[in-house]
């Protein structure tokens, strides 16, 4: 007869031995075997199976076959069988290739190589994609410059060059207009800012902490940076105190003034 368990825990049979065995309550779900020995011993009990795919014969562990997986020998037969695939035929080579169902509207080729002789023999002259285009006025300095049929129809292309692109750039997304907007920078850091960034300078020991430069190697004073950008503690001078919680010691590094550009850049 089996011993009446303790109090928090319940009898379970072995799934291997048979013989009853108790556990902490909380893990009656989980446990399956009395001991490691009968776990190791349950887990070599498994059998040889056919590949549903190929047909090559491998073996199942236990474990595989009462969670009724393992019927394929390889991940690639396990794709095979997720992904229906059909045969197509290449209409250049015009050999029958396999591919997956879903994408049969959006291949045509059996290989790159076929593609790209199909293309050398078809896309050529005024049947090309890109042959042709149009006049069109640059949206920058209003020169007028001609874009290639495939830009022009999808409206890809509104500058005659990089430099109008990039002086575009410059003036249209910049300050609120850009993506990378973060409300700019504080002109004023609160009244205890000075005495803070001189502590901080000498914590660090006037050595930059990403490159280890000493300050007397500087060209200028070493820069004090926020950890967390100080525009992010929301100071507004007159009705908060917010600069104190920004300023802390613990939320300043010291760097020189290239890794301080670095770091600021990593951030924006």
């Amino acid at each position: 007869m089996a011993r009446a368990p303790r109090r928090g825990r319940v009898n379970l049979l072995c799934q291997h031995c048979g013989k009853t065995y108790n556990v902490v309550a909380s893990r009656q779900h989980h446990s399956k075997y009395c001991s490691k020995e009968c776990q190791d011993n349950a887990a070599s009990l498994g059998e040889t199976r056919a590949c549903l795919i190929c047909g090559t014969s491998f073996y199942v562990p236990r474990w595989k076959i009462e969670k009724d997986v393992g019927h394929y020998c390889s991940s690639e037969c396990f794709g095979k069988a997720s992904r229906k695939r059909i045969e197509a035929k290449c209409i250049q080579c015009h050999h029958t290739y396999i591919i997956i169902e879903s994408k049969q509207d959006a291949t045509r080729f059996c290989s790159r190589e076929c593609q790209a002789t199909w293309q050398s023999e078809n896309w050529t002259g005024s049947n090309s994609p890109h042959w042709g285009g149009r006049e069109q006025e640059c949206a920058w300095c209003g020169k007028i410059y001609l874009v290639g049929k495939w830009k022009a129809d999808n409206g890809l292309s509104r500058f005659c060059s990089r430099e109008c692109y990039g002086r575009w750039r410059s003036q249209e997304l910049c300050g609120e207009n850009s993506n990378q907007w973060k409300g700019g920078r504080a002109e004023y850091y609160g009244p205890n800012w000075y005495k803070q960034r001189a502590k901080a300078r000498r914590r660090d020991k006037f050595t930059c902490q990403r490159c280890g430069i000493h300050q007397q190697d500087c060209d200028q004073a070493l820069s004090v940076h926020h950890i967390k950008p100080f525009c992010e503690f929301g100071y507004v001078p007159g009705e908060n105190e917010n600069y104190r919680e920004a300023n802390r010691l613990d939320n300043l590094v010291s760097f020189c003034q290239p890794c301080h550009m670095q770091e600021e850049h990593a951030l924006a």
